[in-house]
């Protein structure tokens, strides 16, 4: 019932395609093509017209302020940054980078924007859309025609100044979201 959409922009080319791993799961395929910027990336949009942003904002707050993806990459050590924006006000954003640590399998990319690589998170502000950029480098070393995988963009809460999820306790279930395993 959702009507997923994406905008790429500076040479990405991205598409909704079966799990490399998994035929019955869906995820986002997305190339950085040969010859694209360094700043290519794919914006997350509920396609319009108008394009719109999410139905509601991102919830930080002072101590809630992760969001992690599920990235397959080609390689380990590949930076990925993720920004999160006002889709009113361009100037109003932050930025949180990761790197991929293992290679042709998923992993999962935590990007904590109380710790942020670029821009300032300011808790009055309304951050209610994002984009993600692959090998996010400068010119010389942001590749080309690198085929990457994403799938599971959350809101994780934790980090920043307070404390995070639980830690584990017996049985082990993995199966507790509020435990950080």
């Amino acid at each position: 019932t959702v009507n997923y959409g994406f905008i790429d922009f500076g040479g990405n080319s991205s598409d909704i395609v079966a799990d490399p791993t998994d035929p019955t799961n869906f995820c986002m395929e997305t190339e950085k093509t040969p010859g694209a910027n360094w700043w290519s990336g794919t914006t997350l949009a509920v396609l319009g017209p108008p394009d719109v942003p999410f139905a509601n904002p991102i919830p930080f707050t002072a101590t809630d302020t992760r969001m992690s993806i599920r990235v397959w990459a080609h390689a380990s050590g590949i930076p990925v940054m993720l920004k999160a924006e006002n889709n009113a006000d361009g100037a109003i954003f932050v930025e949180a980078q990761a790197t991929t640590v293992v290679a042709n399998a998923w992993d999962t990319l935590i990007f904590d924007f109380g710790t942020p690589t670029n821009g300032s998170l300011n808790l009055s502000n309304v951050y209610d859309k994002v984009s993600l950029f692959y090998n996010f480098v400068d010119p010389a070393g942001a590749g080309g025609g690198e085929v990457f995988y994403w799938d599971d963009v959350e809101f994780r809460g934790g980090g920043g100044s307070g404390p995070g999820l639980s830690q584990m306790e017996l049985p082990v279930t993995f199966d507790d979201p509020t435990v950080d395993y």
